[in-house]
């Protein structure tokens, strides 16, 4: 009975040891932490930074100040005259109905360059292209919108019967502009656009910057005897192709660059108005009349060439305006 007695006060002092020494351990560990937490405290307060926010030490301290390296200098001040910015475009689109697709190859030329484009201005089928473009310049958007514009949309005559079975009366050219524009005005396309319009029986051309952009286009499609005319401003308005086939000083009253005039007319509208254009590029369409809508992708080919062979001329010209 005794040695059992001493036994179990035996186990009960092994235990006891036990739980003093963990007990020891765990108060040297909190020991360390909290010195280790102080040094470090200790050590962020010794950090300052100047009125730069460079930091700096009241006492040495290892390694370098900033894990980094050291902060940015301020950009040094810049003297002497601003340095020129590129200087883009001013595209003048001329008339000639179906021949006017070279214009579509003409601006895909410029884009393949990196030519950029300040503004774009029309005449007739010119302010179609003018208008696509300026409200979306991406090209292939441009190529895509493009295509809903064929012969049967362009005209009037070959469709007596459409107004009859139109609702309210509309042509296709009314609906694939709406399609097209939408409420769009003309202040509010990506980049500026004028297109001109002719009062009809009056001879007095017009060349508006605001208003709808799908009514100001259509009233400059409509060419007699081709177009019916259409209404602007409360009054019958037709194409201003001649009165006002380009729109080569409303273009450098822009001031926004050189003036370039893609012309693709029948000889009788080239000459007259080209003297003020900072370059001409007049696409070869020998064989290509105004109704020929069917070759609109060799058109358009033709026009792209053109404008391709003129590239150095056009970059140079930029050049010039830079200095």
């Amino acid at each position: 009975m005794e040695t059992f007695r001493k036994s179990i006060i035996s186990g009960r002092l092994r235990y006891f040891f036990v739980a003093v020494v963990m007990v020891s351990l765990i108060f040297l560990a909190a020991c360390s932490t909290t010195a280790k937490r102080g040094s470090d405290d200790r050590g962020q307060d010794q950090t300052r930074t100047d009125e730069r926010g460079t930091p700096t030490q009241d006492t040495e301290m290892m390694g370098p100040p900033e894990p980094l390296g050291p902060p940015t200098p301020p950009a040094p001040e810049q003297f002497g005259p601003e340095v020129p910015r590129q200087r883009s475009v001013v595209v003048v689109l001329g008339p000639g109905m179906a021949r006017g697709f070279a214009h579509a190859g003409a601006l895909r030329a410029l884009h393949e360059a990196k030519i950029p484009i300040s503004a774009i201005l029309g005449t007739e089928i010119g302010s179609l292209m003018a208008g696509l473009y300026a409200s979306n310049p991406n090209i292939n958007q441009f190529d895509w919108m493009l295509m809903r514009f064929k012969r049967n949309v362009l005209t009037t005559r070959e469709n007596v019967f459409t107004k009859v079975f139109e609702k309210s009366g509309r042509l296709p050219i009314d609906r694939e502009l709406e399609r097209a524009f939408g409420n769009k005005q003309l202040q509010d396309t990506t980049i500026p656009v004028r297109v001109a319009i002719e009062f009809k029986n009056s001879g007095l051309a017009v060349v508006p910057n605001r208003g709808r952009l799908s009514e100001a286009v259509r009233a400059a499609l409509a060419v007699p005897g081709v177009l019916d005319a259409a209404s602007w401003e409360g009054a019958l308005a037709v194409s201003a192709e001649n009165s006002k086939p380009f729109l080569i000083e409303e273009a450098r009253d822009l001031n926004l660059g050189p003036v370039l005039l893609i012309d693709v007319g029948t000889n009788s509208r080239t000459g007259n108005g080209h003297k003020s254009a900072d370059l001409v590029v007049t696409p070869d369409l020998s064989g290509i009349s105004e109704n020929d809508f069917e070759k609109a992708t060799e058109i358009s080919y033709r026009g792209k060439g053109a404008v391709n062979a003129k590239i150095t001329e056009i970059r140079n010209l930029l050049k010039e305006f830079q200095e």
